[in-house]
């Protein structure tokens, strides 16, 4: 059977997809990547470090012969969802694919908009997807038994037989939700319904209770396989906190009274409950609900189930009562109907489990309930290099890599970086020169994948300066290359270059496609590097891709000279903004966690040879920058009006189809939510590190 896994990379998906696989299915993956993005927004990490996604399926590959298809892709593009199931033309879609906290999804506004946008339009474009293409198509959705909240009657599978006035009839199980999250879910159950009613689609909703436990039979096979472990404030369970605590002597810590009542479900449960539903599937137009939890436990019986587990091991374990920092009852009936399932929470299971955490605490030095406090750990290979990588977009590149098991090497010169900024990241950094041949081939040990960031990118200091912007980017890029030739065995080099300035006044949308005109040093050696990279993958193979930024902005970059750090920096000094010519200029901005998802897809899926620009796609005028800018930090500063400088394009914005086709590309952040990130972090950087960057003023390049 064909099956599409949607969020394969995620604590359920990733061994639904191997138990399905070991089976005989065919299986593909689609997954965003947004959890592990969720552990470099948080500060968070999972206790058990997870392997890149390529990793994983590569390693699968060689224990089993089978091949695991993936694809990079938001469940809110419906074109780019559209295109995986097309391409896949599945028997049977599981659909992990939404962001599943409910603490993330009380942060605030943002975080709450964010959590029903990506779940309900996510799953809505499935549905769509499903109509046009693969109506016969089984939908398998993994529900939440949070849907139906805690009410004072037993919990139905779904339905509710009901008698009113001296009439009958089967509803929906009323729904008392206790988040936006939880909302969420709700709402895709509706819609779901709703769609197998009208389109005839079949679809599965199994709401299940709280998962726990990280080894499946298929995982076990080997350690590159493992699954998440995840005992942070805001994904983490109470059990796994609670395990986290024992094994490091800090007191358990009970939210309220602790009489929280809630199903529970090992995570070898899960993977067979699904497997069972693809099995039997409903027939055309049904909409179906199964309730599956094994045990019900309230949050002091964990805590003592944890506890006893702690004395076999000889770990002194105390509970703590602390005040409940959620909106909950916390004492209430609760007795669902459910399909049960074999896997227990047995006492006697629990020492094993608390002894897995203990041995496993040099991954960090506490926890106090809240936030993950990292220490010090084993290293993982280095696997990338990432040159400029002390930089701005090097730093959140890092960052990002990080959560998903990847350790860099930064190589930099910190001409335009901080060592500060790589504290606390299991990276190594080696700082030299890009044109020091024998310095860049030491860097190169050991590296599969090249991100070329170091390079001189003012516009108006490679008009002053045109040779240093040439010997900087041209001869710096040849002497990678060249080192990247002579050593072998390179899986990607990924140049970082620019489309605005190698298009130079090109009509927008800008594409692939259009003829090269550069108008100033720096567009003309970004070409050069181009070309380069071209003609190394044309003579000898090397797997180069050029990713033609547009203007990219976010947190860490204050040593920037380019128009939003230097904006928001004159707005704390309470300095105007300085705008050059009428404000009437356009560019297209991207916030840096995009980017940096473009560049991981750029690693994983197969792009040799090709140029392709990366962008959120819109057009915006700097007048309508600045005033986006003032409205979200709040602080009138005036503008300051100035005559135009010389080489800067008038109008740039990319089209970024052929990225979205090629990477599975779609930006996630909108503009005033990039800003508002940006303006957060630069309130939060010390004064020390938001000095005006070198160079003359703000650069719209």
């Amino acid at each position: 059977m064909r099956v599409l896994v949607l969020g394969g990379d995620g604590y359920c998906g990733w061994p639904t997809a191997l138990h399905l696989a070991a089976r005989g299915h065919d299986i593909s993956i689609l997954d965003n990547f947004a959890r592990r993005l969720w552990d470099h927004e948080l500060g968070c990490e999972t206790l058990t470090p997870i392997r890149p996604l390529h990793d994983r399926v590569a390693i699968w590959r060689e224990l089993t012969g089978q091949t695991i298809r993936t694809f990079v892709a938001d469940m809110t593009n419906y074109a780019a969802l559209a295109e995986a199931v097309a391409a896949t033309d599945p028997d049977a879609v599981v659909h992990f694919a939404e962001q599943r906290a409910a603490p993330y999804s009380m942060i605030d506004r943002e975080h709450a908009v964010f959590t029903q946008t990506n779940n309900v339009v996510g799953t809505l474009n499935l549905l769509f997807a499903l109509k046009d293409l693969r109506p016969d198509c089984h939908l398998v959705k993994l529900g939440t038994m949070g849907e139906y909240g805690t009410p004072n009657i037993d919990i139905e599978e779904g339905f509710i037989e009901i008698q009113h006035k001296g009439r009958r009839d089967v509803l929906p199980f009323p729904k008392q939700p206790g988040s936006f999250y939880h909302l969420s879910k709700v709402h895709d159950s509706h819609n779901i319904m709703f769609c197998c009613r009208i389109w005839d689609l079949r679809a599965t909703d199994l709401n299940q209770g709280v998962v726990y436990g990280t080894v499946t039979d298929e995982i076990d096979r080997h350690p590159g396989l493992i699954n998440r472990f995840d005992y942070d404030d805001v994904f983490g369970t109470a059990l796994n906190r609670f395990c986290v605590q024992a094994a490091i002597g800090h007191p358990l810590t009970v939210y309220g009274r602790g009489g929280q009542t809630r199903g529970f479900l090992d995570i070898r449960d899960t993977v067979r409950c699904v497997e069972l539903a693809i099995l039997h599937p409903p027939r055309g137009g049904e909409y179906r609900v199964f309730n599956q939890f094994t045990e019900q436990f309230s949050v002091k019986d964990l805590a003592e189930k944890i506890r006893a587990a702690g004395d076999k091991l000889g770990l002194d374990v105390c509970v703590d009562t602390v005040p409940n920092p959620r909106v909950e009852r916390e004492e209430h009936y609760y007795k669902g109907g459910r399909h049960p399932a074999p896997h227990r929470l047995a006492r006697d299971a629990q020492p094993t489990r608390c002894g897995h955490v203990r041995d496993g605490r040099h991954h960090w030095c506490g926890t106090s309930g809240g936030r993950t406090r990292r220490g010090p750990r084993h290293s993982l290979p280095v696997s990338w290099l990432v040159t400029g990588g002390a930089g701005f977009v090097g730093v959140n590149l890092v960052r990002l890599l990080a959560t998903r098991g990847i350790r860099a090497r930064v190589f930099d010169d910190l001409t335009h970086g901080r060592r500060e900024d790589l504290a606390g990241l299991d990276a190594e950094l080696v700082v030299g020169d890009i044109r020091d041949a024998a310095a860049v081939d030491r860097a190169l040990a050991g590296v599969e994948l090249v991100v070329h960031l170091a390079a001189h990118t003012r516009v108006m200091d490679s008009i002053a300066d045109p040779t240093g912007s040439f010997d900087v980017n041209v001869r710096g890029t040849l002497v990678l290359l060249e080192a990247c030739r002579r050593r072998g065995g390179l899986r990607r080099f990924i140049l970082a270059s620019t489309g605005g300035a190698i298009l130079g006044d090109a009509v927008p949308p800008v594409h692939e496609g259009m003829p090269a005109r550069p108008l100033s040093p720096y567009g003309a050696s970004k070409l050069a590097c181009e070309g380069y990279c071209s003609a190394y993958y044309g003579s000898y193979a090397i797997p180069t891709v050029a990713l033609r930024f547009s203007n990219v902005y976010g947190p860490y970059s204050y040593l920037k000279g380019s128009v939003v750090p230097v904006f928001f920096k004159r707005i704390l000094a309470g300095e105007p903004l300085v705008i050059h010519g009428d404000g009437a200029q356009t560019r297209d901005f991207l916030y840096v966690d995009d980017l940096c998802r473009a560049i991981v897809a750029a690693a994983e899926r197969e792009c040799s040879g090709e140029v392709l620009h990366i962008g959120s796609g819109r057009e915006t005028t700097i007048r309508d920058l600045a005033d986006e800018m003032l409205a979200v930090t709040g602080i009138p500063v005036p503008i300051e009006w100035r005559a135009a400088r010389t080489g800067e394009v008038r109008r740039n914005f990319a089209c970024t189809d052929r990225a979205r086709a090629v990477l599975g590309f779609v930006p996630a952040v909108s503009l005033e939510e990039g800003l508002r990130r940006t303006w957060d972090w630069f309130r939060r950087a010390s004064p020390s590190v938001t000095g005006e960057a070198p160079g003359r003023g703000a650069s719209f390049d």
